[in-house]
């Protein structure tokens, strides 16, 4: 069986590749890219990798109307940017997690391949009873043909219900006495993270850092742990994921560099599109991290610092970058540095004036 995987993600290539032995994978790492393949005729189910949240919704319709309008997908959604099942266009689709569900690759590839074999069928036998063109064969053939949508859309509700089913049946268990106590415990504990992630929340309290701040954009593990041992003893570094986690996690934060991993592709370009526009991080310097198979055209980008060095052999050269940048930050800490000492010895003069006045008085005067 073929199978036409579209990922830009090594580690879950890797994964998908073990689970799935016994087939041929054929891999992309985007729509665009697996459109050129040429292969859609050939390929009997897409495994798609929605990595990139609600990006990839317009990616992988494009991927179905322009070539594979008769494949089942298997779409692998991300927790964290999760998808919205009624905008993805394939009829034959089943939707999981990519992190808690990929071992079910196996069973699922055989379950798809088999709905898209019953529809074949039924394709067939409807259009052999449509032929003798009688009074007899219509409704027989209006009759069959709703039952295959009926199901289509039941196992795609159904399949979209996994996610709401831990939800609704604690609501139906427990509807009375739980009810009250349940909604005001996560209301409780859902600020408490945000105050403990947060960078910005320790800053004004004590402790300013004077070091350079450094934005590292990039869903790869292994890149990501050697970039902290490359320059997280030269800067202050901060990771996310994606772009839209950068702007979310991080926002009004300023940053001196952000280096961005471009192995996304179109996704990459829109992402550093966001950051400088939408984000407002127009003065840091942009390091992009191109990939050899997928490069990106840096023509199209409105950056104005820009440079690009190879991810895989030129990893290397990011401490004499990270040393060489300006320290744009360094101005802003400094004026925070001023407003804070300004209120402090305020405060303090009134203190420790009285203080002073009291004890060259009463003392000397006695004993003279």
């Amino acid at each position: 069986m073929k199978i036409l995987l579209v990922t830009f993600d090594k580690e879950m290539e890797k994964k998908v590749r073990e689970l799935l032995k016994d087939h041929q994978i054929i891999t992309a790492k985007n729509g665009e890219e697996a459109l050129l393949l040429n292969i859609a005729n050939d390929v009997d189910v897409v495994i798609y990798d929605a990595l990139a949240g609600g990006i990839a919704e317009d990616d992988i319709n494009k991927l179905y109307e322009e070539g594979f309008n008769n494949v089942p997908f298997i779409i692998l959604m991300d927790d964290l940017f999760p998808i919205d099942p009624e905008n993805i266009k394939p009829k034959l689709k089943k939707i999981i997690s990519r992190e808690v569900e990929v071992d079910k690759l196996p069973e699922l590839v055989q379950e798809v391949a088999g709905q898209k074999a019953e529809t074949k069928k039924e394709e067939e036998t409807t259009s052999a009873e449509t032929t003798p063109a009688e009074t007899h064969p219509e409704p027989v053939a209006q009759e069959a043909a709703p039952q295959p949508a009926e199901q289509k859309t039941q196992e795609e509700i159904s399949w979209d219900a996994l996610v709401e089913t831990t939800s609704e049946p604690t609501a139906e268990t427990q509807p009375q006495t739980t009810a009250q106590e349940q909604p005001q415990e996560v209301k409780q504990e859902t600020p408490a993270p945000a105050e403990t992630t947060t960078s910005e929340a320790s800053t004004p309290t004590g402790e300013i850092s004077l070091n350079k701040q450094c934005l590292l954009v990039s869903f790869d593990m292994p890149l990501v742990e050697k970039i902290e041992k490359l320059i997280g003893d030269k800067c202050d570094l901060h990771i996310a994921r994606s772009a839209k986690q950068a702007l979310q996690k991080y926002e009004g934060k300023p940053f001196d560099i952000i280096i961005f991993d471009t192995i996304s592709g179109v996704f990459a370009e829109k992402g550093i599109k966001d950051l400088y526009e939408k984000g407002g991080y127009k003065d840091s310097l942009y390091v992009l991290l191109l990939d050899e198979f997928l490069p990106l055209d840096v023509d199209k980008l409105p950056v104005q610092n820009l440079r690009t060095i190879k991810r895989e052999s030129e990893l290397e050269l990011l401490p004499e970058i990270v040393e060489s940048a300006p320290h744009i930050t360094f101005g802003q800490v400094v004026e925070s540095a001023a407003k804070q000492i300004e209120e402090t010895p305020q405060t303090e003069a009134k203190e420790e004036q009285p203080q002073k006045v009291e004890t060259p008085q009463t003392p000397v005067k006695e004993k003279k």
